[in-house]
Protein backbone atom coordinates (compact mmCIF):
# COMPACT_ATOMS: atom_id res chain seq x y z
CA UNK A 1 0.00 0.00 0.00
CA UNK A 2 1.41 3.35 -1.03
CA UNK A 3 1.82 5.83 1.76
CA UNK A 4 0.65 9.43 1.61
CA UNK A 5 3.66 11.67 2.15
CA UNK A 6 3.70 15.45 2.33
CA UNK A 7 6.53 17.59 3.66
CA UNK A 8 5.06 20.46 5.65
CA UNK A 9 6.87 23.56 4.53
CA UNK A 10 5.71 25.74 7.48
CA UNK A 11 5.23 25.79 10.05
CA UNK A 12 -14.58 32.30 33.75
CA UNK A 13 -15.32 31.09 35.32
CA UNK A 14 -18.40 28.89 35.45
CA UNK A 15 -19.44 29.91 38.93
CA UNK A 16 -23.05 30.31 37.87
CA UNK A 17 -26.29 28.48 37.28
CA UNK A 18 -25.70 28.22 33.52
CA UNK A 19 -25.55 24.51 32.64
CA UNK A 20 -24.56 24.19 28.99
CA UNK A 21 -24.85 20.39 29.15
CA UNK A 22 -28.58 20.66 29.82
CA UNK A 23 -29.16 22.58 26.57
CA UNK A 24 -30.29 20.69 23.46
CA UNK A 25 -27.45 19.57 21.19
CA UNK A 26 -29.38 21.18 18.30
CA UNK A 27 -28.90 24.67 19.75
CA UNK A 28 -26.35 27.14 18.37
CA UNK A 29 -24.22 26.95 21.49
CA UNK A 30 -23.31 23.42 20.36
CA UNK A 31 -23.61 23.65 16.58
CA UNK A 32 -21.64 26.85 15.87
CA UNK A 33 -18.27 25.73 14.59
CA UNK A 34 -14.90 27.09 15.65
CA UNK A 35 -12.24 27.94 13.06
CA UNK A 36 -8.57 28.51 13.87
CA UNK A 37 -7.38 31.46 11.78
CA UNK A 38 -3.96 33.03 11.25
CA UNK A 39 -2.97 36.59 12.09
CA UNK A 40 -0.55 36.66 9.13
CA UNK A 41 -3.35 35.30 6.97
CA UNK A 42 -2.14 36.46 3.53
CA UNK A 43 1.17 34.69 4.04
CA UNK A 44 -0.22 31.53 5.64
CA UNK A 45 -2.88 31.06 2.97
CA UNK A 46 -0.11 30.15 0.55
CA UNK A 47 0.89 27.14 2.59
CA UNK A 48 -2.73 26.09 2.93
CA UNK A 49 -4.18 23.57 5.36
CA UNK A 50 -2.90 20.42 3.70
CA UNK A 51 -1.42 19.24 6.98
CA UNK A 52 -4.87 19.35 8.63
CA UNK A 53 -6.58 17.63 5.70
CA UNK A 54 -3.98 14.86 5.48
CA UNK A 55 -4.31 14.36 9.23
CA UNK A 56 -7.97 13.51 8.65
CA UNK A 57 -7.16 11.23 5.72
CA UNK A 58 -4.64 9.30 7.80
CA UNK A 59 -7.18 8.94 10.60
CA UNK A 60 -9.60 7.16 8.27
CA UNK A 61 -7.23 4.14 8.50
CA UNK A 62 -7.64 3.77 4.75
CA UNK A 63 -4.80 1.21 4.57
CA UNK A 64 -6.93 -1.32 6.46
CA UNK A 65 -10.13 -0.73 4.47
CA UNK A 66 -9.03 -0.09 0.90
CA UNK A 67 -10.68 -1.96 -1.98
CA UNK A 68 -13.77 -2.98 -0.03
CA UNK A 69 -16.21 -4.66 -2.42
CA UNK A 70 -19.88 -5.53 -2.37
CA UNK A 71 -20.92 -9.11 -3.13
CA UNK A 72 -21.48 -8.12 -6.77
CA UNK A 73 -17.98 -6.67 -7.07
CA UNK A 74 -19.02 -3.01 -6.89
CA UNK A 75 -17.05 -0.63 -4.73
CA UNK A 76 -17.94 -0.32 -1.07
CA UNK A 77 -17.33 2.51 1.34
CA UNK A 78 -17.18 2.58 5.09
CA UNK A 79 -18.07 5.04 7.82
CA UNK A 80 -15.36 6.77 9.84
CA UNK A 81 -16.13 9.09 12.75
CA UNK A 82 -13.10 11.36 12.84
CA UNK A 83 -11.79 13.69 15.51
CA UNK A 84 -11.62 16.72 13.23
CA UNK A 85 -10.80 19.04 16.13
CA UNK A 86 -7.61 17.10 16.85
CA UNK A 87 -6.55 17.81 13.24
CA UNK A 88 -7.23 21.53 13.57
CA UNK A 89 -10.50 21.27 11.66
CA UNK A 90 -14.09 22.16 12.40
CA UNK A 91 -15.61 19.32 14.49
CA UNK A 92 -18.63 17.83 12.74
CA UNK A 93 -21.40 15.59 14.02
CA UNK A 94 -21.87 12.76 11.55
CA UNK A 95 -19.28 10.29 10.23
CA UNK A 96 -17.51 10.45 6.90
CA UNK A 97 -18.26 8.02 4.10
CA UNK A 98 -14.85 6.89 2.86
CA UNK A 99 -13.94 5.01 -0.32
CA UNK A 100 -10.31 4.05 -0.85
CA UNK A 101 -9.14 2.21 -3.95
CA UNK A 102 -5.79 1.10 -5.34
CA UNK A 103 -5.71 -1.78 -7.82
CA UNK A 104 -2.03 -2.63 -7.27
CA UNK A 105 0.81 -1.27 -5.15
CA UNK A 106 2.12 0.49 -8.27
CA UNK A 107 -1.22 2.06 -9.17
CA UNK A 108 -2.49 5.48 -8.16
CA UNK A 109 -4.15 5.69 -4.78
CA UNK A 110 -7.54 7.44 -4.75
CA UNK A 111 -9.45 8.27 -1.60
CA UNK A 112 -12.87 9.91 -1.65
CA UNK A 113 -14.61 11.28 1.44
CA UNK A 114 -18.13 12.64 1.75
CA UNK A 115 -19.93 14.07 4.76
CA UNK A 116 -23.52 15.21 5.12
CA UNK A 117 -24.52 17.44 8.02
CA UNK A 118 -28.22 16.72 8.38
CA UNK A 119 -30.25 17.41 11.55
CA UNK A 120 -31.77 14.18 12.84
CA UNK A 121 -30.49 12.30 9.78
CA UNK A 122 -32.93 13.98 7.39
CA UNK A 123 -31.08 14.11 4.06
CA UNK A 124 -33.66 16.51 2.62
CA UNK A 125 -32.81 18.98 5.39
CA UNK A 126 -29.01 18.94 5.26
CA UNK A 127 -27.29 22.10 6.41
CA UNK A 128 -24.20 21.45 4.34
CA UNK A 129 -22.19 18.81 2.54
CA UNK A 130 -18.41 18.42 2.68
CA UNK A 131 -16.42 16.55 0.03
CA UNK A 132 -12.74 15.68 -0.17
CA UNK A 133 -10.70 13.74 -2.69
CA UNK A 134 -7.04 12.87 -2.61
CA UNK A 135 -5.14 11.29 -5.47
CA UNK A 136 -1.54 10.12 -5.29
CA UNK A 137 -0.02 9.18 -8.61
CA UNK A 138 3.47 7.76 -8.88
CA UNK A 139 5.14 8.39 -12.23
CA UNK A 140 6.86 5.63 -14.19
CA UNK A 141 10.21 7.41 -14.18
CA UNK A 142 12.61 7.83 -11.30
CA UNK A 143 12.70 11.59 -11.91
CA UNK A 144 9.70 12.07 -9.65
CA UNK A 145 9.93 9.55 -6.80
CA UNK A 146 7.47 11.57 -4.72
CA UNK A 147 4.78 11.28 -7.38
CA UNK A 148 2.08 13.86 -7.88
CA UNK A 149 -0.27 14.58 -5.00
CA UNK A 150 -3.54 16.35 -5.71
CA UNK A 151 -6.05 17.20 -3.03
CA UNK A 152 -9.48 18.81 -3.32
CA UNK A 153 -11.60 19.85 -0.37
CA UNK A 154 -14.87 21.72 -0.64
CA UNK A 155 -18.20 22.28 1.00
CA UNK A 156 -21.37 24.21 0.50
CA UNK A 157 -24.66 25.03 2.15
CA UNK A 158 -28.08 23.54 1.60
CA UNK A 159 -30.63 23.93 0.17
CA UNK A 160 -29.42 26.72 -2.14
CA UNK A 161 -26.14 24.98 -3.10
CA UNK A 162 -24.06 28.04 -2.24
CA UNK A 163 -20.33 27.26 -2.33
CA UNK A 164 -18.76 28.17 0.98
CA UNK A 165 -15.24 26.83 0.61
CA UNK A 166 -13.17 25.39 -2.24
CA UNK A 167 -9.53 24.34 -2.07
CA UNK A 168 -7.31 22.54 -4.57
CA UNK A 169 -3.68 21.64 -4.02
CA UNK A 170 -1.06 20.00 -6.20
CA UNK A 171 2.43 18.95 -5.20
CA UNK A 172 4.96 17.54 -7.67
CA UNK A 173 8.69 17.31 -8.18
CA UNK A 174 10.21 19.52 -10.87
CA UNK A 175 13.90 18.79 -11.40
CA UNK A 176 15.43 18.85 -7.90
CA UNK A 177 12.67 20.97 -6.34
CA UNK A 178 9.08 20.45 -5.23
CA UNK A 179 6.46 22.76 -6.74
CA UNK A 180 3.37 23.38 -4.63
CA UNK A 181 0.36 25.13 -6.20
CA UNK A 182 -2.84 26.01 -4.41
CA UNK A 183 -6.09 27.92 -4.85
CA UNK A 184 -8.62 28.69 -2.13
CA UNK A 185 -12.07 30.28 -2.33
CA UNK A 186 -13.87 31.10 0.91
CA UNK A 187 -17.22 32.79 1.31
CA UNK A 188 -17.03 35.59 3.88
CA UNK A 189 -19.95 34.01 5.73
CA UNK A 190 -17.51 31.35 6.96
CA UNK A 191 -15.08 33.93 8.35
CA UNK A 192 -17.48 36.53 9.73
CA UNK A 193 -21.12 35.38 9.84
CA UNK A 194 -22.27 38.45 11.75
CA UNK A 195 -21.11 40.98 9.15
CA UNK A 196 -22.09 38.59 6.33
CA UNK A 197 -25.12 36.67 7.68
CA UNK A 198 -25.84 34.89 4.38
CA UNK A 199 -23.70 33.24 1.74
CA UNK A 200 -22.87 35.04 -1.48
CA UNK A 201 -22.38 38.57 -0.15
CA UNK A 202 -18.58 38.65 -0.22
CA UNK A 203 -15.67 36.28 -0.79
CA UNK A 204 -11.91 35.86 -0.53
CA UNK A 205 -9.69 34.15 -3.09
CA UNK A 206 -6.08 33.08 -2.57
CA UNK A 207 -3.73 31.55 -5.10
CA UNK A 208 -0.15 30.54 -4.39
CA UNK A 209 2.95 29.00 -5.88
CA UNK A 210 5.81 27.75 -3.73
CA UNK A 211 9.09 26.35 -5.02
CA UNK A 212 10.59 24.23 -2.26
CA UNK A 213 14.11 22.83 -2.06
CA UNK A 214 14.16 19.77 0.24
CA UNK A 215 16.17 20.26 3.44
CA UNK A 216 16.93 23.89 2.56
CA UNK A 217 13.95 26.20 2.11
CA UNK A 218 12.17 27.90 -0.73
CA UNK A 219 10.31 30.92 -2.02
CA UNK A 220 6.84 31.76 -3.22
CA UNK A 221 4.01 34.18 -3.89
CA UNK A 222 0.45 34.48 -2.58
CA UNK A 223 -2.19 36.57 -4.38
CA UNK A 224 -5.11 37.77 -2.26
CA UNK A 225 -8.37 39.04 -3.78
CA UNK A 226 -11.46 40.13 -1.85
CA UNK A 227 -14.73 40.59 -3.75
CA UNK A 228 -18.08 42.05 -2.83
CA UNK A 229 -20.62 39.92 -4.71
CA UNK A 230 -24.00 41.43 -3.81
CA UNK A 231 -23.72 44.57 -5.97
CA UNK A 232 -23.52 46.96 -3.03
CA UNK A 233 -20.05 48.22 -4.00
CA UNK A 234 -20.62 48.57 -7.74
CA UNK A 235 -21.12 52.37 -7.53
CA UNK A 236 -17.55 52.48 -6.20
CA UNK A 237 -16.18 50.51 -9.13
CA UNK A 238 -16.03 47.02 -7.58
CA UNK A 239 -17.72 43.94 -9.00
CA UNK A 240 -18.27 40.28 -8.22
CA UNK A 241 -15.93 37.28 -8.20
CA UNK A 242 -14.17 36.18 -10.31
CA UNK A 243 -13.85 38.73 -13.15
CA UNK A 244 -14.93 41.95 -11.46
CA UNK A 245 -12.55 44.39 -9.80
CA UNK A 246 -11.87 43.26 -6.21
CA UNK A 247 -12.31 45.55 -3.23
CA UNK A 248 -8.86 44.47 -2.03
CA UNK A 249 -5.77 43.13 -3.83
CA UNK A 250 -2.47 42.11 -2.32
CA UNK A 251 0.61 40.23 -3.44
CA UNK A 252 2.71 38.61 -0.73
CA UNK A 253 6.20 37.48 -1.71
CA UNK A 254 8.30 35.42 0.66
CA UNK A 255 11.43 33.34 1.09
CA UNK A 256 12.21 30.90 3.88
CA UNK A 257 14.79 28.53 5.31
CA UNK A 258 14.39 25.86 7.97
CA UNK A 259 13.69 28.38 10.71
CA UNK A 260 12.43 31.73 9.43
CA UNK A 261 10.25 33.35 6.79
CA UNK A 262 10.99 36.77 5.31
CA UNK A 263 8.03 38.40 3.54
CA UNK A 264 6.69 41.62 2.12
CA UNK A 265 3.27 42.78 0.97
CA UNK A 266 2.71 44.66 -2.29
CA UNK A 267 -0.53 46.55 -2.91
CA UNK A 268 -2.27 46.92 -6.27
CA UNK A 269 -0.32 50.10 -7.01
CA UNK A 270 3.00 48.32 -6.59
CA UNK A 271 3.79 49.88 -3.22
CA UNK A 272 5.69 47.44 -1.00
CA UNK A 273 5.75 47.25 2.79
CA UNK A 274 8.90 46.93 4.83
CA UNK A 275 10.14 43.35 4.98
CA UNK A 276 9.11 41.36 8.04
CA UNK A 277 10.73 38.28 9.52
CA UNK A 278 8.79 35.63 11.44
CA UNK A 279 9.60 32.39 13.20
CA UNK A 280 7.80 29.65 11.28
CA UNK A 281 7.46 27.28 14.23
CA UNK A 282 3.90 27.29 15.56
CA UNK A 283 5.15 26.39 19.04
CA UNK A 284 6.81 29.80 19.33
CA UNK A 285 3.63 31.68 18.46
CA UNK A 286 0.76 32.94 20.58
CA UNK A 287 -3.02 33.34 20.19
CA UNK A 288 -5.68 35.97 20.55
CA UNK A 289 -9.40 36.27 19.77
CA UNK A 290 -10.50 39.18 17.54
CA UNK A 291 -13.02 41.20 19.49
CA UNK A 292 -15.00 42.31 16.44
CA UNK A 293 -16.11 38.82 15.32
CA UNK A 294 -14.20 36.20 17.27
CA UNK A 295 -16.73 35.06 19.84
CA UNK A 296 -19.98 33.14 20.08
CA UNK A 297 -22.28 34.73 22.67
CA UNK A 298 -25.38 32.78 23.74
CA UNK A 299 -28.36 33.40 26.00
CA UNK A 300 -29.70 31.08 28.66
CA UNK A 301 -31.55 29.01 26.02
CA UNK A 302 -28.36 28.33 24.05
CA UNK A 303 -29.38 30.68 21.22
CA UNK A 304 -26.85 33.09 19.77
CA UNK A 305 -27.59 36.76 20.35
CA UNK A 306 -28.86 38.66 17.35
CA UNK A 307 -28.77 42.32 16.40
CA UNK A 308 -26.88 45.09 18.17
CA UNK A 309 -27.31 44.07 21.75
CA UNK A 310 -25.07 46.66 23.51
CA UNK A 311 -25.15 44.81 26.81
CA UNK A 312 -22.76 46.20 29.42
CA UNK A 313 -21.04 43.63 31.63
CA UNK A 314 -18.60 44.08 34.49
CA UNK A 315 -15.74 41.67 33.94
CA UNK A 316 -12.64 40.66 35.88
CA UNK A 317 -10.16 38.29 34.33
CA UNK A 318 -6.53 37.55 33.51
CA UNK A 319 -4.52 39.27 30.79
CA UNK A 320 -3.11 36.30 28.92
CA UNK A 321 0.12 37.93 27.81
CA UNK A 322 0.99 39.50 31.17
CA UNK A 323 2.14 37.24 33.98
CA UNK A 324 -0.10 37.11 37.06
CA UNK A 325 -1.99 40.26 36.13
CA UNK A 326 -5.70 40.75 35.70
CA UNK A 327 -8.00 43.49 34.49
CA UNK A 328 -11.32 44.71 35.89
CA UNK A 329 -13.73 46.95 34.09
CA UNK A 330 -16.75 47.20 31.84
CA UNK A 331 -16.99 45.42 28.53
CA UNK A 332 -19.85 45.61 26.08
CA UNK A 333 -21.47 42.77 24.16
CA UNK A 334 -22.31 44.45 20.86
CA UNK A 335 -23.58 41.42 18.91
CA UNK A 336 -23.63 37.63 18.94
CA UNK A 337 -19.93 37.58 18.10
CA UNK A 338 -18.45 40.93 19.13
CA UNK A 339 -17.22 42.12 22.51
CA UNK A 340 -16.05 45.70 22.89
CA UNK A 341 -12.91 46.07 24.97
CA UNK A 342 -9.77 48.23 24.91
CA UNK A 343 -6.94 47.76 22.42
CA UNK A 344 -3.41 47.77 23.80
CA UNK A 345 0.04 47.86 22.19
CA UNK A 346 1.60 44.38 22.15
CA UNK A 347 4.80 42.98 20.73
CA UNK A 348 4.05 40.72 17.75
CA UNK A 349 6.87 38.45 18.86
CA UNK A 350 5.18 37.23 22.04
CA UNK A 351 2.22 39.44 22.96
CA UNK A 352 4.00 41.29 25.77
CA UNK A 353 2.82 44.85 26.35
CA UNK A 354 4.79 47.86 25.19
CA UNK A 355 4.02 50.29 28.00
CA UNK A 356 1.53 49.17 30.58
CA UNK A 357 -1.93 49.22 29.02
CA UNK A 358 -1.21 52.02 26.54
CA UNK A 359 -1.90 51.89 22.82
CA UNK A 360 0.83 52.08 20.21
CA UNK A 361 2.11 55.61 19.52
CA UNK A 362 0.80 57.24 16.37
CA UNK A 363 -1.93 54.68 15.66
CA UNK A 364 -4.25 54.99 18.65
CA UNK A 365 -7.48 53.01 18.25
CA UNK A 366 -6.22 51.39 15.00
CA UNK A 367 -5.66 47.64 15.34
CA UNK A 368 -2.97 45.59 13.59
CA UNK A 369 -0.91 48.35 11.97
CA UNK A 370 2.77 47.56 12.54
CA UNK A 371 4.89 50.06 14.46
CA UNK A 372 8.60 49.66 15.17
CA UNK A 373 9.60 50.55 18.73
CA UNK A 374 13.19 50.02 19.91
CA UNK A 375 13.83 47.58 17.07
CA UNK A 376 10.72 45.44 17.77
CA UNK A 377 7.44 45.31 15.84
CA UNK A 378 4.28 46.13 17.80
CA UNK A 379 0.59 46.29 16.91
CA UNK A 380 -2.61 47.13 18.77
CA UNK A 381 -4.33 43.91 19.87
CA UNK A 382 -7.35 43.31 22.15
CA UNK A 383 -6.32 43.75 25.77
CA UNK A 384 -7.40 40.23 26.75
CA UNK A 385 -9.39 37.18 25.69
CA UNK A 386 -12.62 36.11 27.36
CA UNK A 387 -11.90 32.43 28.19
CA UNK A 388 -13.86 29.63 26.54
CA UNK A 389 -16.82 28.60 28.69
CA UNK A 390 -17.05 31.86 30.63
CA UNK A 391 -20.51 32.85 31.85
CA UNK A 392 -21.11 36.61 31.98
CA UNK A 393 -23.95 38.14 33.99
CA UNK A 394 -25.48 41.57 33.40
CA UNK A 395 -27.12 43.92 35.91
CA UNK A 396 -30.44 42.08 35.52
CA UNK A 397 -28.78 38.71 36.26
CA UNK A 398 -29.17 37.53 32.67
CA UNK A 399 -26.47 35.00 31.86
CA UNK A 400 -24.47 34.75 28.63
CA UNK A 401 -22.28 31.83 27.67
CA UNK A 402 -19.05 32.64 25.79
CA UNK A 403 -17.29 30.52 23.19
CA UNK A 404 -14.11 31.35 21.26
CA UNK A 405 -15.09 30.68 17.63
CA UNK A 406 -12.42 32.53 15.62
CA UNK A 407 -9.13 32.44 17.55
CA UNK A 408 -6.05 33.55 15.62
CA UNK A 409 -2.51 32.22 15.78
CA UNK A 410 0.23 34.86 15.66
CA UNK A 411 3.50 33.55 14.29
CA UNK A 412 6.21 35.14 16.41
CA UNK A 413 7.88 38.18 14.89
CA UNK A 414 11.68 37.91 14.69
CA UNK A 415 14.27 40.62 14.14
CA UNK A 416 15.37 41.21 10.56
CA UNK A 417 18.84 40.06 11.57
CA UNK A 418 17.44 36.55 11.92
CA UNK A 419 16.49 36.68 8.23
CA UNK A 420 19.73 38.37 7.10
CA UNK A 421 20.64 35.49 4.77
CA UNK A 422 17.25 35.59 3.02
CA UNK A 423 16.25 37.81 0.09
CA UNK A 424 12.67 38.21 -1.13
CA UNK A 425 12.44 37.56 -4.88
CA UNK A 426 10.11 38.78 -7.58
CA UNK A 427 6.46 37.78 -7.86
CA UNK A 428 5.65 34.36 -9.29
CA UNK A 429 2.68 33.75 -11.55
CA UNK A 430 -0.01 31.84 -9.66
CA UNK A 431 -3.06 29.92 -10.87
CA UNK A 432 -6.48 31.49 -11.18
CA UNK A 433 -9.93 30.11 -10.37
CA UNK A 434 -9.73 27.57 -13.22
CA UNK A 435 -7.25 25.60 -11.07
CA UNK A 436 -10.15 24.13 -9.07
CA UNK A 437 -10.87 20.49 -9.98
CA UNK A 438 -14.51 20.16 -8.78
CA UNK A 439 -14.46 16.35 -8.47
CA UNK A 440 -17.86 14.68 -8.52
CA UNK A 441 -18.13 12.15 -5.72
CA UNK A 442 -20.86 9.54 -5.53
CA UNK A 443 -21.92 7.84 -2.34
CA UNK A 444 -21.11 4.13 -2.44
CA UNK A 445 -23.02 1.63 -0.39
CA UNK A 446 -21.66 1.72 3.15
CA UNK A 447 -21.75 -0.56 6.15
CA UNK A 448 -21.23 0.05 9.85
CA UNK A 449 -18.90 2.55 11.46
CA UNK A 450 -15.54 0.76 11.17
CA UNK A 451 -13.36 3.62 12.43
CA UNK A 452 -14.22 5.83 15.38
CA UNK A 453 -11.56 8.22 16.61
CA UNK A 454 -13.83 9.28 19.48
CA UNK A 455 -14.06 5.80 21.02
CA UNK A 456 -12.27 7.06 24.12
CA UNK A 457 -14.37 10.23 24.26
CA UNK A 458 -17.94 9.05 23.54
CA UNK A 459 -19.48 12.27 24.87
CA UNK A 460 -18.12 14.07 21.79
CA UNK A 461 -19.77 11.55 19.45
CA UNK A 462 -23.40 12.59 19.38
CA UNK A 463 -24.29 10.14 16.59
CA UNK A 464 -22.66 6.88 17.74
CA UNK A 465 -21.54 7.40 21.35
CA UNK A 466 -18.02 6.24 20.51
CA UNK A 467 -19.09 2.86 19.10
CA UNK A 468 -17.46 1.07 16.16
CA UNK A 469 -17.82 -2.40 14.69
CA UNK A 470 -15.43 -5.07 13.47
CA UNK A 471 -15.74 -5.37 9.69
CA UNK A 472 -15.54 -9.18 9.48
CA UNK A 473 -18.12 -9.88 12.19
CA UNK A 474 -21.92 -9.96 12.11
CA UNK A 475 -23.21 -8.40 15.31
CA UNK A 476 -26.93 -8.79 14.55
CA UNK A 477 -26.60 -12.33 13.08
CA UNK A 478 -28.52 -11.45 9.92
CA UNK A 479 -25.98 -13.11 7.63
CA UNK A 480 -24.53 -9.77 6.51
CA UNK A 481 -21.10 -8.75 7.70
CA UNK A 482 -20.78 -5.46 9.55
CA UNK A 483 -18.74 -4.04 6.66
CA UNK A 484 -21.88 -4.34 4.48
CA UNK A 485 -24.49 -3.62 7.16
CA UNK A 486 -25.54 -0.01 7.72
CA UNK A 487 -27.65 -1.22 10.66
CA UNK A 488 -25.27 -3.65 12.41
CA UNK A 489 -27.49 -4.12 15.48
CA UNK A 490 -30.81 -4.54 13.62
CA UNK A 491 -31.29 -7.87 11.83
CA UNK A 492 -34.24 -6.48 9.84
CA UNK A 493 -32.25 -3.68 8.16
CA UNK A 494 -28.94 -3.41 6.32
CA UNK A 495 -29.02 -0.85 3.47
CA UNK A 496 -29.22 2.93 3.54
CA UNK A 497 -27.87 4.23 0.24
CA UNK A 498 -28.58 7.91 0.88
CA UNK A 499 -27.58 7.85 4.56
CA UNK A 500 -30.80 9.33 5.87
CA UNK A 501 -31.36 6.70 8.58
CA UNK A 502 -34.13 4.95 6.62
CA UNK A 503 -33.69 1.41 5.33
CA UNK A 504 -33.74 1.45 1.51
CA UNK A 505 -36.68 -0.97 1.33
CA UNK A 506 -38.73 1.54 3.36
CA UNK A 507 -37.36 4.70 1.76
CA UNK A 508 -39.54 6.27 -0.91
CA UNK A 509 -37.10 9.11 -1.60
CA UNK A 510 -33.74 7.52 -2.34
CA UNK A 511 -31.61 10.47 -3.35
CA UNK A 512 -28.10 11.82 -3.26
CA UNK A 513 -27.26 15.48 -3.27
CA UNK A 514 -24.56 16.83 -5.59
CA UNK A 515 -23.45 20.43 -5.72
CA UNK A 516 -23.61 22.14 -9.08
CA UNK A 517 -20.75 24.61 -8.73
CA UNK A 518 -20.61 27.63 -11.01
CA UNK A 519 -17.10 27.28 -12.45
CA UNK A 520 -16.81 30.55 -14.41
CA UNK A 521 -14.50 28.87 -16.90
CA UNK A 522 -15.37 31.47 -19.54
CA UNK A 523 -14.20 34.39 -17.38
CA UNK A 524 -10.82 35.88 -16.58
CA UNK A 525 -9.88 36.17 -12.94
CA UNK A 526 -10.02 39.97 -12.83
CA UNK A 527 -9.50 42.93 -15.14
CA UNK A 528 -6.23 43.17 -17.10
CA UNK A 529 -5.63 46.63 -15.64
CA UNK A 530 -5.62 45.34 -12.09
CA UNK A 531 -3.63 42.24 -13.04
CA UNK A 532 -0.88 44.35 -14.62
CA UNK A 533 -0.57 46.30 -11.40
CA UNK A 534 -0.62 43.14 -9.31
CA UNK A 535 2.33 41.66 -11.16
Amino acid sequence: MKKILFSLILFSHLVSSYDVNSISKLKNVWLDFAINLNHQYALMAGFGRVDAYLCMVRNTEYEAFSNLKNTDGSSMGYLAKLDEGNCGQVPITLPWTVKSEQSTTDSSLNIEMINYQCPLGDLSNCISMINAKISLVEEDTSSNPYGILTFDYFYGSRPDSNPLYLASYESKKVNDKIEFDSAIFVDSFVINPVTYPSAGQASEFYSAKIIHTPNAGGEGTVKTLVHRNDGSYEPLGYQSYPDGNPTFIRTTNFVYDNDYVLYRHIDKNGTATTDRCIDKKKANGWNYVPTWFGYGIYDANGDRLTGSSNITINYTGPIQTKNNESWSGSIMITSGSSIGMPYKCKKVKDGTHWSGDNMCPGIANAPHIPVEIDGEIYENFPLLDIPEGTVLTDASNNEYYIRQLRPRLVYAEASLSQCATLTVGSSKETNDHTFFNYPVLNLPRVGAVLVNKLSNEPSKDIAFNGNKWIASEDDDSDGILNSLDMFPTNALKNKDLDFDGIEDSEDGTLSEFQFNWTKYLDKSMFSAYEKDKLN
